[in-house]
């Protein structure tokens, strides 16, 4: 699903081997529910890798990373904050963050944060916010440019994002 050049990973195709472990716990559910959510779940990934591949024919210049605290500063992070924000208001709903909480976020993220960036000709077009506590990874906020809704950036930078973290037994 991603492909590591010592300093950045690139999206690739996403096949159903290499399920996102969030969409695989539907395996470990009771017993009468489980092959319907498993046919679900292939539903799912296939959907993924059609997203994938669009996104690529759109823009194929492409690119997906995750950083950990030190590899990024404040104006990324308040980057994926900014289309969160652009995002609500073009719903016409309100950005549930105050500055205080913007705040409290920034400095969280530089202590332990891990940043997950989808770029575009070099430019972050979707972000995920995470922070890590021990060994578990915390989602705060997802976002993507809204100028891009159709590509469904936020999602393909959460999938790829799972992934990565999979991958590195995360």
């Amino acid at each position: 699903i991603a492909r590591h050049d010592g300093e950045r990973f690139t999206a690739d195709i996403v096949s159903q081997q290499a399920a996102p472990v969030a969409m695989v716990r539907g395996d470990r559910t009771h017993p009468l529910h489980g092959v319907r959510q498993r046919a679900s779940v292939d539903r799912q990934l296939d959907l993924v890798g059609v997203r994938l591949r669009r996104a690529q024919q759109r823009a194929p210049t492409l690119s997906f990373r995750t950083m950990r605290s030190g590899e990024f500063h404040a104006g990324q992070i308040k980057q994926i904050i900014a289309f969160n924000r652009a995002r609500m208001q073009a719903k016409g709903k309100r950005f549930g963050m105050s500055a205080s909480d913007e705040h409290q976020l920034c400095q969280l993220m530089l202590e332990r944060g891990q940043l997950s960036v989808i770029e575009i000709e070099g430019k972050p077009r979707a972000g995920l916010l995470c922070t890590r506590v021990g060994g578990e990874v915390f989602m705060h906020v997802i976002a993507h440019d809204p100028a891009l809704d159709e590509l469904r950036l936020g999602f393909l930078c959460c999938v790829l994002t799972i992934e990565v973290a999979s991958a590195a037994g995360d």
